[in-house]
């Protein structure tokens, strides 16, 4: 239902439109006879022609060819169009009566005399001079005639002896033949001028109502959508159309020899050919014109590039062309000289088109050429593929896993791609390396927690299980809740540990940032742990600025970072020995280094001892999570700051590093 209505809605718009501007070309060309009568009137077309030079001219053309054609002369370019003269009557013939030429009979010279709006008459001698001349029309200028066309010029001789007679009825005969023409050639500009004026206003008025309609009414009459639709091609064919056939029925109407069809003589008299052409052509073009102007405030409406260029298809063409050389010239802007791969393409490119050029010089020498360099790329071309079946299979044993395949880099223009594969293989071992190692951390780190878990978890068990004895001695019950409490709070210790090494290493924790005295810090850190450092057996040898250092830090979590590393030295440092701690105050930074000596041998990774759980103490008969370090690096990364470890025999130096503020 919806599609029928839309086809009635889009046949009903077209015919309205179709309608108005039928109307106007009706009004249009109905018009031109009252308007060509009241302001050019009517006139006597023949008589102004007779007066005007062009007459002149057509009447010595026409005797200089009756002339020649008698002496069996082909003077002129004339040809057929004087033969048809019905119109203009001639009767010449000798002096002696030995010849005559005429288009009446010789009795009814008189009658035509009397009958006629124009006569002249001419005789010569035997010399050529002129004897006689009179016009029947004072008008006519017969002076300017005999001395300005050849009867009194070096072809003279020609018209010797003669008398002329010429005379134009008073009823023409309505035939197109050269007088017809001829009036009708000289009195048609004013006529064509008002029309075209007529027709111009007319396209004004079309083109005044097709700009005052809103668009939006306009874009929804069928005719207007197709013709917005179709190819900026078919519009201007539209219009190359209408040129055409306009251009032809003139040009055939104003062929002289044209008998079928007298366009002048139809413009000048509004005669009913001028209808029956002139509505058509004159609706066609209020069409066109109609039509354009809405497709102009279509582009208005969508854009140049929607409106013109994609409903063209030279446009497309140039868009698409466009498109191409910006992708060229963005190729060409990648080529990079320095990388192998450009530079063999643009030698390989240069070469070829070199070969090319002589191939095309050398005409048949290029044919020998061309062989040699067909053999030539074909050998080439074969190499290249072999090269890339080679890199074909290793890359598939490659994908297998296979990390021992050894890949060729000297391939030409692929060395590029097989360099990659070898650095994927490479980075392939690296990645695979790093996972075994991952998982044996991961195997070792939850053997580790079960360890350190189960111990002192243990303990409480068997504990709890001597404490249910009721014949146990009191102080024995007191020993055991002593060492009950001891271990509760070593897991406590633990599972707060375990739990802030989880928070930093995932960044979810809060942190403080402020202005902080990492020297005050430092202090208030020893002080803390005063006591331990006191009963422990070491030297600790301390040196540090007696001035305040200031850092962006979090002075709590920092707080945190010194206690995990005196702690670890108070732990692992070997008995009666010396710790030594320096704080640097450098431009810019500031560095805190600790030096210890260890009570066991270090045989471990520098790079594992700070991941969680990793412990010096191999053996772990040492009090401890293995989690100091990890939580004290991570703490120090995520306030921009780096830790880093060096052993050397038995010396181990952590050097801590953060940013001054300046």
């Amino acid at each position: 239902m919806d599609t029928n209505l839309k086809n009635n809605k889009f046949k009903q718009s077209t015919l309205s439109t179709i309608i108005v501007i039928l109307i106007l070309s009706i009004i249009s060309v109905g018009i031109y006879t009252p308007i060509k009568n009241k302001m050019i009137g009517s006139k006597n077309y023949v008589q102004e022609y007779i007066k005007s030079e062009e007459f002149m001219y057509t009447l010595a053309e026409l005797t200089d060819y009756l002339i020649s054609s008698k002496m069996g002369e082909q003077r002129g370019w004339y040809g057929e169009r004087y033969q048809s003269v019905e119109n203009i009557k001639y009767y010449i013939t000798d002096n002696n009566k030995t010849f005559t030429m005429s288009n009446i009979d010789d009795e009814s010279v008189q009658d035509h005399i009397k009958n006629s709006q124009f006569y002249i008459n001419i005789v010569t001698d035997e010399n050529g001079d002129i004897v006689t001349k009179y016009s029947s029309n004072k008008a006519f200028k017969l002076s300017t005639f005999v001395s300005k066309y050849n009867l009194e010029n070096e072809n003279k001789i020609n018209y010797a002896n003669l008398d002329f007679k010429y005379f134009i009825p008073k009823k023409l005969i309505d035939n197109n033949d050269l007088l017809i023409s001829k009036v009708n050639e000289y009195n048609v500009i004013p006529y064509i001028i008002l029309l075209i004026t007529i027709l111009l206003i007319g396209s004004l008025l079309v083109i005044i109502r097709a700009g005052i309609v809103p668009y939006s009414k306009q874009s929804q009459i069928g005719i207007c959508r197709l013709f917005n639709k179709s190819y900026l091609e078919i519009k201007l064919l539209m219009w190359f159309i209408f040129f055409g056939i306009s251009m032809g029925i003139m040009a055939i109407g104003f062929d002289h020899q044209n008998s079928v069809l007298d366009i002048m003589s139809a413009i000048i008299y509004a005669k009913p050919e001028f209808y029956i052409i002139g509505i058509p052509l004159t609706f066609m073009l209020y069409l066109l014109v109609h039509l354009s102007i809405v497709y102009v405030k279509h582009i208005y409406n969508e854009g140049i590039k929607e409106g013109l260029i994609n409903k063209s298809i030279f446009g497309k063409i140039i868009l698409k062309s466009n498109y191409k050389i910006k992708d060229i010239a963005k190729c060409i802007g990648k080529i990079d000289t320095s990388k192998p791969y450009h530079k063999k393409a643009i030698i390989l490119f240069g070469a070829n088109l070199i070969v090319l050029w002589i191939i095309a010089l050398f005409g048949g020498l290029g044919v020998i050429i061309a062989i040699i360099y067909t053999v030539f790329m074909f050998k080439y071309t074969m190499k290249f593929l072999e090269s890339i079946r080679k890199l074909n299979e290793q890359s598939s044993e490659l994908a297998n896993g296979n990390f021992n395949v050894n890949i060729d880099a000297d391939i030409g223009i692929l060395s590029s791609i097989a360099e990659n594969l070898n650095n994927i293989k490479t980075g392939f071992k690296v990645a695979v390396d790093k996972e075994t190692k991952s998982q044996n951390m991961k195997t070792e780190l939850i053997t580790n927690v079960s360890h350190d878990l189960k111990t002192p978890l243990t303990s409480i068990i068997n504990y709890v299980d001597l404490l249910k004895d009721e014949n146990i001695a009191d102080e024995e019950k007191d020993k055991y809740i002593d060492i009950l409490d001891t271990k509760s709070k070593r897991l406590k210790v633990l599972i707060e540990d375990l739990f802030e090494a989880s928070k930093v290493s995932s960044g979810n924790i809060e942190m403080n940032i402020e202005t902080v005295d990492i020297i005050s810090l430092f202090r208030q850190t020893l002080g803390e742990m005063d006591e331990k450092i006191n009963t422990s057996t070491l030297d600790f040898k301390i040196n540090m600025p007696e001035y305040k250092v200031f850092c962006e830090l979090d002075g709590r979590r920092t707080y945190r970072v010194f206690e995990n590393i005196i702690g670890n030295i108070l732990k692992y440092s070997m008995q009666n020995s010396r710790v030594y701690i320096d704080i640097i105050d450098s431009d810019n930074n500031v560095e805190l280094v600790f030096k210890n000596i260890s009570s066991y041998e270090m045989n471990f990774d520098v790079s594992e001892i700070t991941q969680r759980f990793t412990r010096g103490d191999k053996s772990r008969n040492i009090q401890g999570s293995g989690l100091g370090l990890n939580i004290a690096k991570s703490l120090v990364d995520i306030q921009n700051g780096c830790m880093n470890i060096v052993v050397d025999g038995d010396l181990f130096k952590l050097i801590i590093k953060f940013q001054k503020k300046i």
